[in-house]
């Protein structure tokens, strides 16, 4: 909607990938919107997680509540990106699972901290992000290391 007030719409109707305008941010808001839309409250709000330590911050886009565990969700640009704050989060998290939301395929694979911490790593495309409820109880509930 935004776009559409401040007349900008045309800038997104050649990209191939949204992630492209605005450095992300569109891309991120878009899924947020995504997460809260499936939610019956109506004060629900999607939560992040920040780690700020003197010359070492970090920051995840989303956190999502599944059962016991709470779940790090990167919103990358494009088909790649550093997962320097994932990394963090999963070193200190009691669970092998994180989520990156980007412009490449759906797939799981076994991935590897800097701390060397083993974890699962669920990449979904932006367009899922309606269904991550869903993804998630499959990922957790299929998938171990």
């Amino acid at each position: 909607m935004l776009n559409q007030i401040l007349l900008l719409q045309a800038e997104m109707i050649g990209l191939n990938d949204l992630s492209d305008l605005y450095r992300g941010k569109i891309i991120e808001h878009l899924v947020y919107q995504e997460i809260i839309s499936t939610h019956d409250e109506t004060a629900y709000k999607p939560h992040f997680w920040v780690r700020a330590e003197r010359d070492l911050n970090s920051e995840v886009d989303l956190v999502y509540k599944h059962g016991k565990y709470i779940i790090p969700i990167e919103i990358k640009l494009g088909k790649q990106g550093r997962l320097r704050s994932l990394h963090q989060f999963i070193e200190r998290s009691n669970h092998p699972y994180a989520i990156r939301l980007y412009a490449g395929e759906s797939k799981i694979e076994k991935s590897i901290t800097p701390g060397g911490v083993t974890y699962l790593l669920m990449n979904m495309p932006y367009n899922l992000g309606t269904k991550i409820p869903e993804y998630i109880e499959y990922f957790v509930n299929k998938h171990t290391l």
